[in-house]
Order: C-alpha cells, then sequence, then structure tokens
C-alpha cells in the first residue's frame, strides 16, 4: 500500500494549521476583512460535510451527535470525523486517511493540530 492517503491528510493537517495561525494573527491585528477570507477559502475545502444522529423513534428529535468532512474522495481518501456536544459545536475531531480497499486509519494529533483542527470542523454548521 502507498502512503499517499497519509501524506494527503498530513498535508490538509498542515495547512488548516498554518491557516489558524494567519486566521488569529489577523484577528489580533484588527484586520478582520482578511481573517473573513481565510476562513471563507476553508470553507470551500471539502467535498462534502455530513452528519448523523442515534436512532430514535421520531424524525422530528432529530440531534446531530455526529460529522464527517470528505476533504477527498478515491484512493487516496481523506476525511476528518467527529463527535458532536449537545449545541452541534465540535467536541472532538479524528482526521482519517484511506487507500483503494483498505480500512480507515487516524492519524494521530498533537494539541496544536487538535485545536487547528477542531476549529476549521466548527466553521460549518451542524444544526441544532
Amino acid at each position: 500500500m502507498s502512503d499517499n492517503s497519509r501524506q494527503n491528510i498530513e498535508n490538509s493537517v498542515v495547512d488548516i494549521c498554518l491557516k489558524y495561525k494567519s486566521y488569529n494573527a489577523m484577528v489580533e491585528e484588527n484586520r478582520h476583512s482578511a481573517a473573513e477570507e481565510i476562513t471563507d477559502e476553508l470553507r470551500e475545502k471539502p467535498a462534502s460535510v455530513q452528519i448523523r444522529s442515534a436512532w430514535n423513534n421520531c424524525p422530528s428529535e432529530f440531534k446531530p451527535e455526529e460529522f464527517r468532512i470528505e476533504l477527498s474522495g478515491g484512493g487516496p481518501a481523506t476525511r476528518i470525523v467527529g463527535d458532536l456536544d449537545e449545541h452541534a459545536e465540535v467536541w472532538s475531531v479524528k482526521p482519517q486517511h484511506q487507500d483503494w480497499f483498505q480500512p480507515w486509519k487516524d492519524l494521530p494529533l498533537d494539541e496544536e493540530e487538535t485545536k487547528a483542527v477542531k476549529w476549521f470542523a466548527n466553521l460549518f454548521y451542524y444544526g441544532s
């Protein structure tokens, strides 16, 4: 199996981390328009953003509990999955990668990467 899928998700995480740092720097400098450009660009990055809920008896009780942000499909494929809290805010994140016919593998993150990826995932609306 090639390392392309792992390299792709690592590159995505690095890009998210750099943009997170740039965003924070722009906000500190009161350059809100430039900061907004960063978030607008990142909101266009995913191929799809999906949510799901636990089993329940009534569709009106739908409460989002998990999310999936597809970054790229096929082989290699990359995504970020995670859990949502009771306010539909991102609680946890797990970047994952997969090559053709292989299971999904998690990419471990350090504390700063986790913070940046959570920030990225919270750019999207999950309902509730």
